[in-house]
């Protein structure tokens, strides 16, 4: 099977109706640019990631207002560059 490219994935997702995956589609384009969605969808293709596997040891172990202050002082760092 080839390589799936952003546009293949979204007329696939747009053919079949799937809302959801279309607008996740969207917001990815939006926030990364085609290019880097691009690299994106390619790595993780290849990579063949396990998302349940990943999630149980992929985060830190913190609840939500830890994760969401570790996510504030990056969006600080990266605000400063």
């Amino acid at each position: 099977m080839p390589p799936l490219t952003v546009l293949a994935i979204l007329e696939n997702w747009y053919d079949n109706g799937s809302a959801t995956a279309y607008q996740g589609m969207d917001v990815l384009l939006g926030a990364m640019g085609l290019i880097d969605a691009e690299r994106f969808v390619a790595a993780m293709n290849r990579e063949q990631c396990d998302y349940t596997k990943w999630r149980a040891g992929g985060l830190p172990a913190l609840g939500i207002d830890g994760i969401a202050e570790l996510a504030n002082r990056l969006s600080d760092t990266l605000d400063g560059q």
